[in-house]
Protein backbone atom coordinates (compact mmCIF):
# COMPACT_ATOMS: atom_id res chain seq x y z
CA UNK A 1 0.00 0.00 0.00
CA UNK A 2 1.52 3.38 -0.90
CA UNK A 3 1.37 6.67 1.15
CA UNK A 4 -1.28 7.79 -1.06
CA UNK A 5 -3.31 5.05 -0.69
CA UNK A 6 -2.70 5.75 3.35
CA UNK A 7 -4.22 9.20 2.43
CA UNK A 8 -7.17 8.55 0.87
CA UNK A 9 -8.15 6.02 3.45
CA UNK A 10 -7.61 9.16 6.00
CA UNK A 11 -9.46 11.74 4.12
CA UNK A 12 -12.22 9.51 3.30
CA UNK A 13 -12.77 8.29 7.71
CA UNK A 14 -12.48 12.52 8.16
CA UNK A 15 -15.15 13.39 6.19
CA UNK A 16 -17.28 10.11 7.62
CA UNK A 17 -16.50 11.16 11.18
CA UNK A 18 -17.29 14.73 9.88
CA UNK A 19 -20.48 13.57 8.11
CA UNK A 20 -19.60 15.79 4.99
CA UNK A 21 -19.19 15.40 1.79
CA UNK A 22 -16.87 17.48 0.25
CA UNK A 23 -16.32 18.79 -3.06
CA UNK A 24 -13.31 16.99 -5.30
CA UNK A 25 -11.23 19.58 -4.73
CA UNK A 26 -11.64 19.70 -1.69
CA UNK A 27 -11.07 16.17 -0.92
CA UNK A 28 -7.58 16.05 -3.36
CA UNK A 29 -6.30 19.10 -0.95
CA UNK A 30 -7.43 17.20 2.05
CA UNK A 31 -5.67 13.99 0.72
CA UNK A 32 -2.28 15.71 -0.61
CA UNK A 33 -2.16 17.39 2.85
CA UNK A 34 -2.16 14.37 4.93
CA UNK A 35 0.34 12.53 2.30
CA UNK A 36 2.74 15.13 2.56
CA UNK A 37 2.44 15.05 6.22
CA UNK A 38 2.91 11.40 5.74
CA UNK A 39 5.97 11.98 3.85
CA UNK A 40 7.45 14.36 6.48
CA UNK A 41 6.51 12.00 9.75
CA UNK A 42 8.52 9.50 7.60
CA UNK A 43 11.46 11.55 6.74
CA UNK A 44 11.59 12.75 10.08
CA UNK A 45 11.52 9.56 11.48
CA UNK A 46 14.31 8.04 9.52
CA UNK A 47 16.56 11.25 10.08
CA UNK A 48 16.21 10.40 13.91
CA UNK A 49 16.83 6.61 13.24
CA UNK A 50 19.89 7.45 11.68
CA UNK A 51 21.11 9.79 14.03
CA UNK A 52 20.62 7.52 17.19
CA UNK A 53 22.31 4.41 15.02
CA UNK A 54 25.16 7.00 14.69
CA UNK A 55 25.47 7.82 18.01
CA UNK A 56 25.14 4.11 19.12
CA UNK A 57 27.61 2.44 16.11
CA UNK A 58 31.24 2.06 16.40
CA UNK A 59 32.02 3.86 13.00
CA UNK A 60 34.60 6.19 13.39
CA UNK A 61 32.93 9.92 13.52
CA UNK A 62 33.91 11.15 10.17
CA UNK A 63 32.80 8.11 8.29
CA UNK A 64 29.46 8.09 10.14
CA UNK A 65 28.64 11.82 9.17
CA UNK A 66 29.65 10.81 5.67
CA UNK A 67 27.12 8.24 5.74
CA UNK A 68 24.44 10.19 7.39
CA UNK A 69 25.26 12.67 4.74
CA UNK A 70 24.23 10.93 1.92
CA UNK A 71 21.18 9.39 3.68
CA UNK A 72 19.92 12.93 3.30
CA UNK A 73 20.98 13.70 0.37
CA UNK A 74 19.40 10.74 -0.76
CA UNK A 75 16.08 11.20 1.26
CA UNK A 76 15.97 14.78 -0.38
CA UNK A 77 16.05 13.92 -3.77
CA UNK A 78 13.18 10.89 -3.00
CA UNK A 79 11.38 13.83 -2.15
CA UNK A 80 11.82 16.03 -4.51
CA UNK A 81 10.94 13.15 -7.39
CA UNK A 82 7.89 12.40 -5.63
CA UNK A 83 6.69 15.56 -5.29
CA UNK A 84 7.70 16.23 -9.33
CA UNK A 85 5.17 13.52 -10.29
CA UNK A 86 2.09 15.53 -9.19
Amino acid sequence: MKLRDYAELTASSIFTALEMTPTETQHNTVIDLIERRLIATAVDTRNWCADHALERSKIGKAAGHQISDELREATEALITNLSSMR
